[in-house]
């Protein structure tokens, strides 16, 4: 359905692009037959289809996988090859890296050999299954209290400029949303603009004197 509507919208907007009408020509000067011109006309507007289509279906593609993404705090238990074992509240997922995976161990960017058992880690990427997960970015912390964070996944439903903060709609276990009032550090990875109500989060948030801190977050 999604096909069809994108190549309606697009063979309609080609159709009535000036760069591809058609123009009458005198009669003195010899022209390509009407078919030529009909089949000719219809190639270029198939291969543009096409190329649209595709940009079009990996945009959708982007926007769905990102609506997946979950994040999980614990600690690595066992390192094979191309996965390891990831122990989370009890829970225990097996997770998946790529070549599109991305690492960060003391502040710094880092690779999957770094990593050791024991590390506490957060992870975020896709569910493959229950218990499999696909990362996209492992994240290694300082196993202190003080330094646990957590993660939040929600939409932001305002923000406030001056004061560094933005609230967020949070679905909590019960199933109920539940509105959350969070701090923006100064050191996070985006600015503050960035958070526009109306869009989507995922961050980290450690529990600091001022309150809840967003250290860093991905809002699309």
């Amino acid at each position: 359905m999604i096909k069809k509507l994108i190549c309606f919208i697009v063979i309609t907007f080609f159709l009535s692009s000036p760069s591809l009408a058609v123009t009458a020509t005198p009669s003195a000067t010899p022209t390509a037959t009407d078919k030529e011109v009909s089949d000719n006309l219809e190639t270029r507007i198939m291969k543009l289809v096409q190329q649209n289509l595709s940009t079009t279906e990996a945009m959708l593609k982007e926007k769905i996988n990102q609506s997946q993404l979950v994040g999980y705090v614990g600690k690595i238990s066992a390192i094979s090859t191309e996965s390891l074992t990831f122990k989370t509240n009890g829970d225990i997922f097996q997770v998946r890296v790529t070549s599109g995976t991305t690492y960060n161990k003391n502040n710094q960017a880092s690779k999957f050999p770094s990593l050791a058992i024991g590390d506490k880690a957060i992870i975020i990427g896709e569910l493959a299954k229950k218990d499999l997960l696909n990362a996209k970015r492992i994240i290694v912390v300082k196993d202190e209290p003080s330094e646990i964070p957590t993660i939040i996944k929600g939409k932001i439903q305002s923000q406030n400029l001056k004061t560094r903060t933005i609230v967020v709609r949070n679905t909590q276990k019960d199933g109920k949303n539940k509105d959350v009032e969070y701090i923006v550090s100064r050191k996070a990875n985006l600015k503050q603009e960035a958070f526009t109500p109306g869009k989507n989060i995922i961050g980290i948030v450690h529990l600091q004197t001022a309150g809840l801190v967003i250290t860093l977050a991905k809002v699309f």
